[in-house]
């Protein structure tokens, strides 16, 4: 068994970089500017009518969460950013920005996290088409 239900393999979209066939498929939209997150911040952005998103910058690093807990649904944009972790403000659970993993519970499922990138001031969030 193992992670073989995960392989969807490789492919080469031009002659300079391969990419993860997920990542061919993604749209990036500008969704906020690197001053409109101070390091140690998170900001509440709505890229699409369906995608309500978390911006949280860690030491300068940015990551996207999805703006709902796991455990009851509670507002991330509400909770408190405490190094790479965000609490959520109803029960407590605790996840990591950077994967999506649960830190601590309540929660027993990860949260989903979305790619970002950084192209000068802008940072874009790749969703899928």
């Amino acid at each position: 068994m193992g992670f073989s239900h995960l392989y969807l393999g490789w492919r080469r979209v031009n002659s300079f970089r391969t990419v993860h066939p997920l990542e061919a498929d993604l749209n990036y939209v500008t969704v906020a500017r690197l001053s409109e997150v101070p390091s140690g911040q998170t900001l509440w952005v709505k890229p699409t009518r369906h995608d309500r998103l978390v911006l949280c910058n860690v030491g300068g690093a940015i990551y996207a969460i999805a703006d709902a807990c796991s455990h009851k649904g509670g507002m991330l944009r509400f909770g408190k950013l405490d190094g790479q972790q965000i609490v959520c403000p109803l029960h407590g659970a605790c996840f990591d920005v950077s994967t999506g993993a649960v830190v601590t519970p309540p929660a027993t499922v990860g949260i989903r996290t979305y790619p970002v990138r950084v192209l000068g001031d802008e940072i874009q969030v790749g969703l899928e088409e």
